[in-house]
């Protein structure tokens, strides 16, 4: 296996394969994504200068101009690197691609990247995105299911799942992950990243709310109304109630279990080799993940515990995760 061990995909080179990106960059993307992205009313209703106005919106337009881009290139192309090798010649489809930031960080590394997001405004971020950085990449406009049928029977080396999952009803999160184990060649790679772990006893990602990622669906669209994080808990209410999709759109937790059913496979079967929280962990030496507390650090020995067959990675906060296809495994 190539890693960032090998000269060729250490740290410098990958940072020497990083794009400039254009002059201009900051002020196309402002106005893209005001434009086109949070503009967007099921999660952004109030006016746009608005909300830019609001703390709430001074760390999204950062996280969305550059910060997003930062991070991918800083941790998730390191890790993913390591663990699977050169990026450059690959092909990687991205389900749920966003804005872009993933997109560039793994095509200005030398992958062929095909990209999905159902939302055509995050779309139009991402194709301006890729223009300010001398990149492209194969921009669809689909879901999962129209991602995967548009391969047909052509297999690739990674899919990758990038904060994603979460935002997917159970039954589309199912067909999605057996639908990316199909098309993946023998010994590819499935990525996630960034999927709040429905075991965890804090939601950080949707509700702010603890043990919100525990309730079943229908006591957590009723109790959504009541959380506190103000604009979640007052959009899409009917009667102090989300209807499924939305409070799937806005995004719950996921945890071992749905992969056991999609890839019908047993816990301890499962084949993660790799989690990113503990991958950075086993570099620096340390002993939690960096936003932990203690008694986080106490709460994720105690989960890890209770089901030591489970791979280690599923007892995270997130689940970032890689799983490889078994080489001798054709289905």
């Amino acid at each position: 296996m190539s890693g960032v061990s090998d000269p060729a995909n250490g740290l410098e080179a990958l940072r020497a394969r990083r794009r400039t990106a254009a002059p201009d960059t900051e002020r196309r993307l402002t106005e893209s994504l005001i434009e086109h992205f949070f503009s967007y009313e099921p999660y952004f209703p109030d006016p746009v200068s608005q909300f830019l106005e609001t703390e709430d919106g001074r760390i999204g337009l950062r996280q969305h101009l550059f910060e997003r881009l930062d991070n991918n290139r800083s941790s998730v192309i390191p890790w993913i690197v390591e663990i699977a090798g050169d990026l450059r010649g690959k092909s990687v489809v991205e389900i749920g691609c966003g804005t872009g930031s993933t997109t560039v960080a793994l095509a200005e590394q030398g992958a062929s990247v095909r990209a999905s997001d159902p939302h055509e405004g995050s779309l139009r971020v991402a194709e301006e995105r890729l223009r300010c950085y001398g990149l492209s990449a194969d921009l669809m406009n689909s879901d999962a299911e129209g991602a995967f049928r548009s391969l047909g029977d052509e297999r690739v080396d990674v899919v990758a799942f990038l904060a994603v999952l979460e935002h997917m009803t159970l039954e589309e999160r199912l067909r999605a992950l057996r639908q990316a184990w199909a098309h993946l060649k023998p010994g590819g790679w499935l990525v996630i990243d960034e999927t709040p772990n429905r075991l965890w006893h804090f939601d950080y990602h949707t509700a702010h709310e603890p043990f919100f990622l525990w309730l079943p669906d229908d006591l957590a669209a009723l109790y959504s109304s009541r959380t506190r994080r103000a604009r979640y808990n007052r959009l899409h209410r009917n009667n102090g109630k989300l209807d499924p999709v939305t409070l799937a759109r806005w995004g719950r937790g996921v945890s071992y279990h749905d992969f056991v059913v999609a890839l019908d496979l047993a816990p301890e079967a499962l084949p993660v080799v790799s989690s990113k929280d503990l991958f950075f962990r086993a570099k620096t030496g340390a002993t939690r993940g960096v936003l932990y507390t203690e008694d986080e650090e106490v709460y994720e020995k105690l989960i890890r515990a209770l089901a030591p067959e489970v791979p280690a990675g599923f007892f995270t906060s997130f689940l970032d995760l890689i799983l490889q296809k078994p080489l001798d495994n054709a289905t």
